[in-house]
């Protein structure tokens, strides 16, 4: 078995099936009832299948619920990326793990690069930290991979579905913060990217994997009502002070994608494309299946993009299950440097 993929029912998770099929990849979907903040499922599962790569995209990725709800925000977002990477390392796979921009504090007004401090403002900024971490302690051959607004075409999952219904509801006018920037990314880019890196693998390490060039969520907000045939007038520019919520946001945080772009893997298009593109093929979103989504230049996986098997010398692993206590001890320490340094030093494994 080629490729093993946790989260798979997530708007991640839809969108990396669809391409692998497309992709003509080798994959087992890890079931739903595998809960990765349990080591013991975690590593059974792995064991089981043995394969070359290990993909996460599970995540608790509500920001409000994970301020509420700390214990099971760091458990899914921290504790279960840290049990998925012991198991890869325990079968000699190699490991991806999807991050996030939240690890910033949004006090930069210079893109983010894979080394700038990390500084998050939320319990889901600082579990997706904690997440990174320990993918970095327990597997030295992974790769994390930060993305940006992620949005998909599945109804009421992301930014731009949830404004379609509010604009398709009633005909009033919809407030929208003017001071939040991202980098809004369908999920289609991000799963092909990940394909054709298990393809062509860099060196490992983080990268920024998202669209090219930031908006702000108004800047966003009217070019998704404007494509959907609604009047742009009714999206009111707001500050987001004036619309507080129960957990902060990073107001600007634009990823700079270069040391992914420099790679040659991939080439990533600029947000307005990636959105005129995802809409074209989703029926402005109103739709809910994965679709193919097409860009104006030829990159991305061909059909026989995995028509040769990978070979990955395993040599003698045997990493042994490590007790919940210990897990949760380092947990609880990766959580403490997480909000307590700018950035955690390299080599990790020298901090245990």
């Amino acid at each position: 078995m080629s490729i093993l993929i946790f989260g798979a029912s997530g708007q991640l998770g839809q969108a990396l099936l669809a391409s692998a099929e497309e992709c003509q990849v080798q994959y087992v979907d890890v079931p739903r009832q595998v809960e990765v903040g349990d080591e013991a499922s975690v590593m059974e599962v792995v064991r089981q299948h043995s394969p070359l790569w290990v993909i996460n995209a599970a995540a608790m990725t509500n920001v409000d619920k994970a301020h509420t709800d700390v214990e099971t925000a760091m458990s899914v977002n921290g504790l279960g990326a840290g049990n998925i990477a012991s198991a890869s390392t325990s079968v000699g796979a190699r490991f991806i793990q999807i991050s996030t921009e939240a690890v910033f504090d949004g006090k930069t007004k210079s893109k983010y690069v894979e080394n700038d401090a990390c500084s998050p403002v939320s319990v889901y900024g600082v579990s997706k930290l904690a997440g990174e971490h320990l993918s970095r302690i327990l597997c030295e051959r992974s790769y994390i991979l930060r993305t940006s607004w992620l949005y998909s075409s599945r109804r009421g999952m992301n930014f731009p579905t949830r404004l379609l219904s509010q604009l398709d509801s009633s005909s009033r006018e919809v407030p929208v913060v003017t001071d939040v920037i991202g980098n809004p990314t369908p999920t289609g880019v991000l799963a092909r990217a990940l394909f054709v890196l298990v393809e062509n693998p860099p060196a490992y390490g983080t990268y920024h994997v998202c669209s090219r060039d930031s908006a702000s969520k108004f800047e966003w907000a009217t070019e998704i009502a404007a494509t959907a045939g609604h009047d742009v007038g009714r999206i009111v520019g707001v500050n987001s002070d004036d619309y507080p919520t129960p957990a902060k946001r990073p107001r600007n945080v634009d990823l700079d994608a270069s040391k992914f772009i420099t790679t040659g893997v991939f080439g990533l298009p600029d947000w307005r494309e990636a959105w005129a593109s995802t809409s074209a093929c989703s029926g402005g979103l109103h739709d809910s299946g994965p679709r193919k989504i097409h860009f104006s230049r030829p990159i991305y996986c061909s059909p026989n993009l995995f028509g040769h098997t990978h070979r990955i010398s395993r040599g003698n692993c045997s990493v042994p299950l490590l007790s919940e206590r210990t897990m949760k001890g380092m947990l609880r320490e990766v959580t403490r440097l997480a909000i307590g340094l700018p950035q955690l030093p390299e080599p990790v494994h020298d901090l245990l």
